[in-house]
């Protein structure tokens, strides 16, 4: 008898899935992720994810435009509560929400002090201009996301 499911996705006919479904469950299931996130929470995720993509295509893919490691810092930090708390389920030891605030707030004042920092330094030309403003942006997501936290 011949295994129907050796992990290539092929079945007895020889057809594979097709990519549409497998990315249409990616889909669902970063929704679902999603969903599961409050509307302050999902600010201060997407700014956090906006911050580490700038990091990870403008500084180690590009090498065009860096971040401070305070901007890094708090979108791990933010992130990784997130996951933790929302997608896991965990507790902390000190108040969540509190933490996230921090985080927010701390990814909005890095944010803020690269801006100054880019504008004293005038160096910004090319695609590192669109790799701050997206910074920039990624930074104000955070911090009105955690000033709409506190807010709660």
């Amino acid at each position: 008898m011949v295994d129907s499911n050796d992990g290539t996705g092929a079945h007895e006919g020889g057809a594979a899935d097709p990519p549409e479904k497998k990315e249409s469950e990616v889909g669902a299931a970063i929704s679902g992720a999603i969903d599961k996130l409050g509307p302050a929470e999902q600010l201060i995720g997407l700014g956090a994810v906006l911050i580490l993509l700038v990091d990870l295509l403008g500084d180690i893919i590009l090498d065009e435009y860096g971040i401070s490691s305070a901007s890094w810092i708090a979108a791990v930090a933010a992130v990784a509560m997130l996951w933790s708390r929302r997608l896991r389920g965990n507790d902390f030891p000190v108040s969540y929400k509190w933490l996230l605030t921090a985080a927010g707030f701390g990814g909005g004042i890095a944010g803020a002090r690269d801006l100054l920092t880019d504008v004293e330094s005038g160096f910004l030309e090319g695609i590192g201009i669109v790799f701050a403003l997206i910074l920039y942006a990624g930074a104000a997501l955070m911090a009105l996301g955690a000033y709409r936290l506190s807010k709660q």
